[in-house]
């Protein structure tokens, strides 16, 4: 499966426009759709006893980063090597667990990447409106994806 993203010069001007956004609140946002990326790689995540489903973990910006807010998804800890063994094995192996194989991560970002941008334009506006209620904060992103084999 290739990925195709259409739409890269306005999805930079859309994070260019939000420079101005509260460093802590993009933090928040880009941590809350890392939890909804992790929930979306759960069922694709091979199973087998259980192990490197239950090692993912969502790793928080620094609650100081203002520059490189960058939230992240880790499968494995000290098993970091086998998650990333069995992330990139063969689709031909025999997974014990119907719907999970390799690429667990990548089919994840495939799902959430056309509505990334949105979200987290939607993100920061109800969050910007609860900090400043009497102001009109309205975020518009969009990004066009090709997810075509």
């Amino acid at each position: 499966m290739s990925v195709k993203i259409t739409g890269m010069n306005k999805l930079a001007m859309s994070f260019e426009n939000l420079k101005n956004a509260p460093p802590e609140l993009l933090a928040e946002a880009l941590t809350h759709d890392a939890h909804e990326l992790l929930k979306i790689a759960e069922p694709f995540t091979p199973e087998d006893k259980g192990p490197l489903r239950k090692s993912a973990r969502v790793i928080a910006p620094a609650k100081n980063a203002i520059k490189n807010i960058i939230a992240r998804i880790r499968w494995g800890g000290a098993g970091a090597p086998y998650a990333a063994w069995v992330h990139e094995m063969p689709e031909s192996y025999n997974y014990t667990t119907p719907g999970t194989g390799p690429k667990y991560a990548e089919k994840a970002v495939n799902i959430l990447a056309p509505t990334f941008t949105q979200g987290v334009a939607n993100f920061l506006s109800i969050g910007l409106k609860k900090r400043f209620p009497s102001t009109n904060t309205r975020a518009k992103m969009t990004i066009k994806a090709d997810l075509g084999k």
